[in-house]
C-alpha cells in the first residue's frame, strides 16, 4: 500500500476497488449494499459530503462510469422505464436507500416511509402494509413533501432489485 500521489493514481485506485468482484469472478454483493458505490451513484442517501468530495476529486468520473465499474445495469436504473417494478420490493428498496435494517420509530425511518409513499404510484391500501402503517397514514404522508434524493434512491433501488430478480428468474 502507498499513499495516493496524483489524479491518475486516484482514478486507478477507484477503478481497481470497484472492479474486485468481477476481477475475482464472484457475485457476493450484486446490489453493492456493502459498498460506498451505492452512495456515489444515488442508490443510497447516507453520506452526501463524501459523495461531493469524491466527485470534486474525480470530476471526469461520471455516475454511468461508476455503474459500469460496479457492473450495475445502467438501463435497469433508468427511472423512466415502461414497466413499473413490483411494489413487493418497496420495503427492501426503502431500507437499502435509507441505510436501515428495519423501519422503526426513528427520524430516519419516518423519512424513509415518507419517501417510499411518494416513490411508487400504487394505492395506499397496497403501500401501507409493506411499510408497516395503515393506508390512512400513507395518504397523510403523500400530503407532505419528501426528500427528493431519497425518493429517487428508492426508485433506483426498486429498479435495480427488480432487474436482479428478473435476471435470477431467467437464469
Amino acid at each position: 500500500m502507498r499513499a495516493l500521489v496524483d489524479q491518475r493514481h486516484l482514478e486507478n485506485a477507484v477503478r481497481y476497488t470497484f472492479r474486485q468482484e468481477g476481477h475475482h469472478g464472484i457475485d457476493a454483493d450484486p446490489t453493492h449494499d456493502a459498498s460506498s458505490l451505492v452512495d456515489l451513484v444515488g442508490l443510497r442517501v447516507l453520506d452526501e459530503p463524501t459523495s461531493r468530495q469524491f466527485f470534486a476529486a474525480l470530476p471526469r468520473l461520471s455516475r454511468a462510469a461508476l455503474l459500469q465499474l460496479g457492473a450495475l445495469d445502467i438501463a435497469a436504473l433508468d427511472i423512466a422505464t415502461t414497466d413499473p417494478p413490483p411494489i413487493a420490493l418497496l420495503l427492501e428498496a426503502t431500507l437499502a436507500a435509507s441505510g436501515l435494517g428495519t423501519l422503526t420509530r426513528c427520524l430516519s425511518s419516518e423519512a424513509g416511509r415518507l419517501a417510499a409513499a411518494h416513490a411508487v404510484d400504487a394505492p395506499a391500501r397496497e403501500v401501507g402494509p409493506l411499510l408497516g402503517i395503515a393506508a390512512a397514514s400513507v395518504r397523510r404522508l403523500r400530503q407532505r413533501s419528501p426528500e427528493r434524493r431519497l425518493v429517487t434512491a428508492i426508485q433506483r433501488q426498486l429498479a435495480l432489485r427488480s432487474g436482479l430478480a428478473m435476471r435470477v428468474r431467467s437464469a
